[in-house]
C-alpha cells in the first residue's frame, strides 16, 4: 500500500521534476492534542533534506515535556495502559494484514492510479506543471 502523495512524487520524479514529501505517523488517540514530537520530527527531516539550519532546541524541550506528561498520564491508570496497548496492537494487525477499507466504497489502487495519471497528463497538456 502507498499514499497518493508518494505516487505523485514517483511520477514527478519519472518526469524529471524534483519532489519530496513528508509524513508524521501520529497515533490516532494523539491526533487531537498538541504533539510537538511530530512537529520536531518533520522539521528535523525537512532541515536534513533541504540543508536548512533551524533552531529546534525549544521545540525539542517541548516534545520531551509532552512525552513525559503523556507517559505519566497513561501510567497513572491501568485501564489507560490497556486501551493504548489494545489500540496499538489493533493498528499493527491492520497494517500487517493490509486489508481494504471497510464498506468497499473506496476505489482500488488501479482506479486511483488511473485518475492520478489522467490528472498529470491533463496538467502536462495545459503546460501548468512546467517550470
Amino acid at each position: 500500500p502507498g499514499s497518493l502523495s508518494g505516487y505523485l512524487e514517483l511520477q514527478l520524479g519519472r518526469d524529471g521534476h524534483r519532489a519530496v514529501g513528508f509524513a508524521a505517523h501520529v497515533p490516532h488517540y494523539l491526533a487531537n492534542i498538541n504533539h510537538p514530537r511530530s512537529s520536531l520530527t518533520l522539521l528535523s527531516e525537512v532541515c536534513a533534506i533541504a540543508g536548512l539550519i533551524i533552531p529546534l532546541d525549544s521545540l525539542r524541550e517541548q516534545a520531551d515535556t509532552a512525552d513525559r506528561e503523556l507517559n505519566e498520564q497513561i501510567a497513572m491508570n491501568d485501564e489507560n495502559q490497556t486501551v493504548v496497548a489494545s489500540l496499538e496492537e489493533s493498528f499493527d494487525a491492520q497494517v500487517a494484514e493490509r486489508g481494504g477499507i471497510e464498506g468497499g466504497d473506496a476505489p482500488d489502487g488501479d482506479e486511483i492510479a488511473a485518475q492520478v495519471e489522467k490528472f498529470l497528463a491533463e496538467m502536462d497538456a495545459r503546460g501548468r506543471d512546467t517550470e
